[in-house]
Order: structure tokens, then sequence, then C-alpha cells
């Protein structure tokens, strides 16, 4: 369920596995949730330095991001510091027609079914397995599809600051 990031992601690699699954969307086509752009900064990858080679070489999944970081500079009240070398990347996601899902897509071989109202229940009993990949996390709990190993929640104190 899903021709997102994950979903796309997923059927690449069954069908690297020899497995031709077959993906429901609920949107009219990839990436038409939303267009924007994003950087993927090599420091907060650890201990994978360079993800997009990572992906290639580990997966075989293929992405071209739009241009590389070399430069960065930070700012503070009283000073100014300059990092450089290989810091990432940046990337388009959404409908346009280098994002990663348009990349994604043009490397899945298997039919993808658009304006799909398929629920998880429908598809789990017409499919032996259902990845949900939806980017809907509560659709994602209300059908317990998942184990929960461990819970968190905020208390206020001290005047009504969140800790």
């Amino acid at each position: 369920m899903g021709a997102g990031l994950s979903g796309l992601a997923c059927a690449i690699t069954l069908e690297k596995n020899g497995i031709t699954p077959t993906i429901f969307e609920k949107r009219g086509k990839v990436g038409d949730r939303f267009v924007n752009g994003e950087v993927l900064l090599s420091i907060f990858s650890r201990p994978v330095h360079d993800c997009i080679a990572s992906l290639s070489e580990d997966f075989g999944i293929y992405l071209k991001p739009t241009s590389n970081i070399q430069k960065m500079e930070l700012f503070s009240k009283n000073e100014k510091v300059i990092i450089e070398g290989q810091l990432g990347f940046t990337n388009i996601r959404g409908r346009e027609q280098d994002s990663f899902e348009s990349q994604l897509k043009r490397q899945v071989h298997s039919r993808i079914h658009f304006h799909s109202e398929h629920t998880y229940e429908q598809l789990l009993s017409k499919y032996s397995h259902v990845v949900m990949a939806t980017g809907d996390g509560n659709y994602a709990k209300e059908t317990r599809n998942f184990r929960e190993d461990l819970t968190v929640s905020k208390k206020r104190v001290n005047g009504g600051r969140n800790l």
C-alpha cells in the first residue's frame, strides 16, 4: 500500500528478489502529495557517510540528487563558521520529473493501481502479504499491524513547560 519513497523502494527490492508486487496508491500519480526541496546532510546519516551511494551499492536503488552541498556557513549572534567538504545533497520531492519519487517510479516494473480505495483489511483478505507504506501513521495505528515495544509521553511541569 503506497507508492511513495518507502513503497517504491520496497517494490524495487521485491522485484530484485524475483517477486512481482502489486502496488496500490490512493492518489492519482506518484508524488502527488506535495512538491518541495530537501537537504540530506551526511553528518546526520552516520555511520553511512554517503546515503545515495549506499542505496545504489547496497540495495540497487538509484537516485540522482539535484546538487551536492560542498559549503555551509553557520551564523550565531556573535560568530560565523564555515564548514567545507562533501556535506550532503539537495533533492526534489513530489510531482516533479526529477523528484526522488519519479526516479523510483521509473525503476519499478510492477503495476501501480492509482486512485485505490482498498483498505489494509481488504488487501489482506486477497493477498498473502501486505506491506503498508502509506505515510499515514494514524492508519497504521488503527490496523494494529505492528508490535509496540515502547511508548513515550510528555508531562507538563514547572509552570507549564514541556519536558
